[in-house]
């Protein structure tokens, strides 16, 4: 469990001052400068990884992950080291059987 604390400081017309806090209590699969990898490569048999650079969480509170190359990342896009690794030796594995199963020179 993670916590997370947004300040925001808005200045007013009368040279007043407000500040906004916001804190979120948000259980989440990576931290920060955490190698995570992207299951939409593993996939395709592409071990893809990426570093945590920052944690966003939207005005709706949904939790955004930012890697070192800027690209958004939602909760849902990124695996772990061995799920990575076994979805990508499923891709393989389906591809190798669709090959030796439509061998042309099988005839």
């Amino acid at each position: 469990m993670a916590a997370y604390t947004e300040t925001s400081v808005a200045e007013g017309i009368g040279g007043g001052c407000a500040v906004v806090v916001r804190s979120y209590q948000m259980d989440n699969e990576f931290a920060i400068r955490d190698i995570a990898y992207v299951k939409k490569s593993a996939q395709k048999g592409i071990l893809e990884q990426v570093a945590i650079k920052e944690i966003i969480i939207n005005p709706n509170g949904v939790l955004v992950y930012k890697d070192t190359f800027n690209a958004l990342h939602g909760e849902d896009d990124l695996i772990t080291e061995s799920e990575a690794i076994a979805l990508a030796q499923q891709f393989v594995e389906t591809t190798i059987d669709g090959l030796i199963e439509n061998d042309p020179c099988d005839l």
